[in-house]
């Protein structure tokens, strides 16, 4: 019997700054598709980009935060 097993995905992100940069990053690239999407008047398009958007945006506001903790308590 073989048994195979996924490995794991090496990200390469090593802070917290990274983090919220690539998060801004890909909450602004679906905000762009999903404006596209809602133009073109295609919903399978416009609808998962804004809820993919607006949840990388909540996620970016958050690690922002954290990270402005970290600084001033530091």
């Amino acid at each position: 019997m073989f048994r195979k097993y996924i490995r794991p995905v090496k990200i390469g992100i090593k802070t917290r700054l990274e983090q919220t940069v690539l998060e801004l990053a890909a909450s602004i690239i679906c905000a762009v598709f999903s404006y596209q999407g809602y133009l073109a008047d295609i919903a399978l398009l416009a609808i998962p980009c804004a809820i993919v958007s607006v949840v990388s945006f909540v996620l970016f506001l958050q690690n922002l935060y954290l990270q402005l903790n970290d600084w001033r308590s530091n």
